[in-house]
C-alpha cells in the first residue's frame, strides 16, 4: 500500500494536494505555529532529511510535477513521526488527509526502499 499525507489545497507546481511537509512550511511562513511546536516539527523534519533518501528530481529544472508516496510496508516507523506532525497541524484547524492506494498511484519516476514518486 502507498500512503500520502496531504493538505486540502493544491500545490501551484503540481496541481495536486500539497504534501504535509509543504503544509507545515506554509504554516511556518504565516507564523501560525508556536515556537515549541515549530522546534518539535523541525526536529522531525531534520530526522527525515537525515534518514529518508532525497529524490534526485528535486534538483531538476524545471521540476517535474511528481508527488511522493510512502511505502507503508517499509515506512511504518516514519509514519508515526508524520502522525505527530499531523496532530500539531490539525490543532490549528488545518486538515491533513491520508490518501491510500493499494496499487501504484501513477507513473513512477523515482523509487527507493521507503517511497515512490509518481506523475
Amino acid at each position: 500500500m502507498y500512503v500520502r499525507y496531504q493538505g486540502t489545497y493544491n500545490s501551484v507546481r503540481t496541481d495536486k494536494p500539497c504534501g504535509i511537509f509543504a503544509v507545515v512550511s506554509h504554516m511556518k511562513e504565516k507564523g501560525l505555529i508556536s515556537p515549541q511546536e515549530r522546534e518539535e516539527i523541525q526536529h522531525i523534519v531534520d530526522w527525515f532529511e537525515e534518514h529518508l533518501p532525497n529524490p534526485p528530481f528535486y534538483t531538476e529544472d524545471p521540476l517535474p510535477k511528481a508527488i511522493t508516496w510512502f511505502k507503508q510496508a517499509t515506512s511504518a516507523g516514519m509514519l508515526v513521526k508524520i502522525e505527530r506532525i499531523k496532530a500539531i497541524v490539525e490543532t490549528y484547524g488545518w486538515q491533513i488527509d491520508i490518501a491510500c492506494h493499494q496499487e501504484v498511484p501513477g507513473q513512477v519516476i523515482y523509487e527507493d526502499d521507503y517511497q515512490i514518486a509518481t506523475l
